[in-house]
């Protein structure tokens, strides 16, 4: 025995008897947390619970009845906040920026500026959407901001309908990422509980869209807060991240100290926010609006088949060295659609000189449709296929050289038939 105690203390196998004091102070540590258990169980909880601050609710908080029961939401005033002139708000370049001819009935006296807070940004039957911010216009100005928040999962019904109800007065929505995210939150929840969407989706202006649309080109990145701090002046203090708000709910749940009441103004901002934002993305471009802008706007134009916007558009991109090549290239499809293919062949010889593979292409195709001019739709297959080496390597170079070594077969075939 004495020989195997040796070998087992030599890889560690053997422990070796604790001291007398260490062995009663632990005795003495398990026998307080045993007392303290027993404590917990004799008073079911509620001397442990009673030590947690809870979290404070804002004092405004108020219950209300709705179509399906009590739910809780807070209003909020504040004076006008836009921009400009609530009466003179025009939507027309949302339309452009968006793509969207529906954003044209945009009005603000019958939209809501919406946004949401959830515990999860994945979707799910589990997913809580536990705060909705709406937010209204008033003719003179003034901002109106209702948080619908969901004080329980025991609630959730009623607070839904709730909200679907305020929806359904309203011919239109504003949200930030709500035509990816917020919407299909709100009406995944309103399927489960078999309550008819009144969603406004048919006039939905969502500005991440929009902004990047228009002002991607200068914006690091599109989130809100960067928006925030680049286009409209807004620096947040002390705001708690989005990201924070499911664990704040939950906390609140839990009844363990709780961040909530930064939640409730961090959502109020993120609606405040839009109405700026609206108004910045809604603004008369002219002579003096970045060509970025209006080249944007050209392409918006372009895509809803308004030729002669999207002609106007690019009038004010001629002299910007930047986007030359984007415009023309514009312009060459523009040109194309309004005027035909011939009309669109001096803008491409310009795009060929600029070195683009792409319209040396397109040209040696519109040359090919017709008879004679074989020599010059050689010359810029070549010139095309000598170009292609400057595309960087990937599918897009592959379908380029593809098309060339087709049409270069093609003219080889038309020619020994002759």
């Amino acid at each position: 025995m004495g020989a195997l105690r040796d070998r087992l203390l030599q890889f560690g196998g053997v422990v070796r008897a604790a001291a007398p004091e260490a062995a009663a102070s632990d005795s003495a540590a398990i026998r307080n947390l045993l007392l303290k258990r027993d404590a917990r169980r004799a008073t079911g909880g509620r001397e442990r619970a009673a030590a947690v601050p809870q979290c404070a609710l804002p004092d405004d908080l108020m219950e209300l009845e709705g179509p399906s029961g009590a739910f809780c939401a807070r209003d909020e005033a504040t004076a006008a906040t836009p921009p400009g002139n609530v009466d003179i708000f025009d939507p027309a370049n949302l339309v452009y920026f968006a793509k969207d001819e529906r954003l044209s009935k945009l009005q603000l006296s019958s939209a809501v500026f919406l946004d949401t807070e959830t515990t999860s940004l994945s979707g799910g039957a589990g997913v809580l959407v536990f705060m909705i911010g709406i937010g209204k216009l008033a003719g003179d100005g003034s901002f109106h901001l209702r948080q619908f928040f969901l004080t329980s999962p025991s609630r959730e019904r009623a607070m839904l309908a709730a909200v679907a109800d305020e929806l359904g007065r309203h011919a239109s929505a504003i949200t930030f990422f709500g035509k990816v995210f917020d919407r299909h939150r709100l009406e995944d929840k309103f399927k489960i509980h078999g309550i008819p969407s009144q969603f406004p989706a048919d006039v939905h202006a969502d500005l991440y869209h929009i902004t990047r649309a228009r002002f991607g080109w200068k914006l690091s990145d599109v989130r809100l807060r960067t928006v925030e701090s680049s286009l409209l002046n807004i620096q947040r203090i002390d705001d708690l991240p989005g990201s924070e708000a499911p664990r704040a709910y939950f906390d609140y749940l839990a009844k363990r100290p709780s961040m909530l009441a930064r939640v409730f103004e961090h959502n109020a901002t993120d609606v405040r926010s839009l109405v700026n934002l609206l108004f910045r993305c809604a603004a008369p471009l002219d002579e003096k609006s970045d060509p970025r802008e209006q080249l944007s706007a050209a392409k918006g134009a372009f895509a809803l088949k308004r030729r002669a916007e999207c002609a106007k558009f690019l009038k004010f991109t001629e002299n910007d060295s930047r986007i030359a090549l984007a415009a023309l290239r514009l312009e060459a499809d523009n040109t194309k659609k309004t005027s035909g293919a011939a009309a669109a062949r001096p803008i491409l010889y310009k795009l060929s000189e600029l070195g683009c593979c792409e319209s040396t292409l397109e040209l040696a195709r519109s040359l090919a449709r017709e008879k004679g001019g074989r020599g010059e739709v050689k010359r810029l297959l070549e010139l095309a296929d000598l170009q292609s080496n400057g595309v960087p390597a990937g599918a897009g170079r592959d379908r380029v050289r593809a098309a060339i070594c087709a049409l270069k077969v093609k003219l080889s075939n038309a020619e020994s038939e002759m």
